[in-house]
């Protein structure tokens, strides 16, 4: 897929989209905060060269499934979708696209998460989060003036986003040598020199510093480019993201008042903390959970469906674990970063990164340690005690 990051580019929007042959009818799609940012200037860099229709989403718009049906029906009629937004627009258009059979392209207005290039959808399904099937955009601008301009927690959000590559990286070797499930060094190796500028300068993000904006935006471009070639989520979201996700399912009235990325930050800390003990200790496997343990905290349907995928992690013996374990530690002690540098890079970006900061106290927060390992199935070192 093509994209743009510069300043002052959507003026020129119609004359990037036009090699696409895209068609004339485009539903641009954004809500309150995303039509103020960029979407009326989207609409008009359009409107002489496209019959655009604007669907305006209320401002506080739930990324669910029943809100992307809103979309489709009027998508059916449409030759194309334009997300103006970042994650929850984006999501919701990107979904909403793949149902009717339609492209899309996205103008970006925070860089607050990696999904952008990728294939997958975070919706809500009823009570519970859920990823789904969607498609990838066929072009996706940022103007880094626009970037500049979005709330700080969500740029802090976007590089929380991006920086659990260590922490994912970690829990994807350390699967691989378990159970020999695919381990993409190449997507890795490809976002370590964008993270590695980027840590000593996180306190400009702050600023809105353009080329720290636009970098930030290549590597979170990057990561959902990888999470499209793999076919998977793998490549960016690991125990961390199954801290967050716990958090959201076991207290999601506390977890709605932080980002997505937010939680991912704190969790990235901790995920960090707990490898790095793992790594110069002697691990034991968990002893997980019973299935009506977890059935009481996520639900019987949720429940079941998650030990169903979690069967795979059973293969793993102490045994086995013991054997490889001399290699794990020292490929891993590699190409990780300490929880204290990454801890100090999200603090000057302005992330939270203690529990306390996104309004749990350590007793919460342990409780969704403790069941964050069933919310996927994949291995992880919340699967080790």
């Amino acid at each position: 897929m093509d994209n743009i990051i510069d300043s002052q580019i959507i003026a020129k929007l119609a004359k990037f989209i036009a090699p696409l042959g895209l068609g004339r009818n485009q539903l641009v799609v954004c809500d309150t905060n995303t039509w103020k940012a960029a979407g009326e200037q989207v609409f008009l860099a359009l409107s002489d060269d496209y019959q655009c229709m604007r669907l305006h989403l209320e401002e506080s718009v739930i990324p669910s499934i029943e809100t992307a049906k809103r979309i489709m029906a009027l998508a059916s009629d449409m030759d194309a979708l334009v997300a103006v937004g970042s994650g929850t627009i984006h999501d919701l258009t990107k979904y909403a696209a793949a149902q009717v059979g339609k492209p899309y392209f996205v103008v970006a207005t925070a860089a607050s998460m990696n999904g952008y290039a990728a294939k997958n959808a975070s919706l809500w399904e009823g009570a519970h989060k859920t990823t789904q099937a969607a498609v990838a955009p066929v072009f996706i601008m940022a103007d880094t003036e626009i970037l500049a301009e979005a709330p700080a927690r969500l740029t802090a959000s976007g590089f929380a986003d991006m920086l659990c590559r260590s922490t994912v990286q970690a829990d994807m070797f350390l699967s691989h040598k378990l159970l020999a499930t695919p381990y993409y060094e190449d997507a890795f190796n490809a976002v370590m020199p964008i993270e590695e500028a980027l840590i000593p300068k996180a306190k400009k993000l702050t600023t809105g510093d353009s080329k720290t904006l636009k970098a930030l935006m290549q590597g979170l471009i990057l990561g959902g480019e990888w999470m499209s070639k793999t076919g998977s989520s793998a490549t960016a979201s690991q125990g961390e993201h199954m801290i967050a996700h716990a958090i959201e399912m076991i207290y999601p009235k506390i977890a709605a008042r932080s980002y997505h990325g937010e939680l991912v930050a704190v969790a990235t800390v901790s995920m960090a903390k707990i490898q790095q003990r793992m790594l110069s200790a002697k691990p034991q496997l968990r002893k997980t959970a019973t299935l009506e343990n977890t059935q009481a905290v996520f639900g019987k349907k949720l429940a079941d469906q998650l030990f169903n995928d979690y069967q795979t992690k059973a293969a793993v013996t102490q045994e086995k674990l013991e054997s490889v374990w001399p290699e794990i530690s020292a490929g891993i002690f590699g190409f990780m970063i300490p929880a204290e540098i990454l801890a100090s890079a999200l603090e000057h970006a302005g992330a939270p990164t203690k529990p306390e900061h996104i309004g749990l106290t350590e007793d919460q927060y342990s409780y969704a340690l403790e069941y964050a390992h069933w919310t996927r199935g994949r291995f992880t070192f919340l699967d080790l005690v």
